[in-house]
């Protein structure tokens, strides 16, 4: 069973980006709690394609790290269009 946490925090992310060529970006991700007594940690791998103008096609995977629980990862896909 799990439990709720009532604790509010702040955290930060970096995303430090290389594009590759014309069209394809790859990241490195990092995001994690800027309280002493929270230490989560997520860290993953993105790429971004924009094929065309207007499309993006993404999928990221992250490591989630929580001391309280067994890590995990999370893996992501996404399309968008936009006008």
């Amino acid at each position: 069973m799990l439990r709720r946490l009532e604790k509010t925090s702040f955290i930060r992310f970096h995303k430090l980006t290389y594009e590759m060529f014309k069209g394809l970006h790859l990241s490195l991700l990092f995001q994690g709690s800027l309280q002493n007594d929270i230490s989560n940690k997520t860290y993953g791998l993105e790429a971004q394609w924009f094929p065309r103008p207007h499309y993006e096609i993404s999928t990221s995977f992250q490591f989630v790290d929580i001391p309280s629980i067994k890590p995990y990862g999370i893996m992501t896909v996404m399309t968008h269009f936009y006008l």
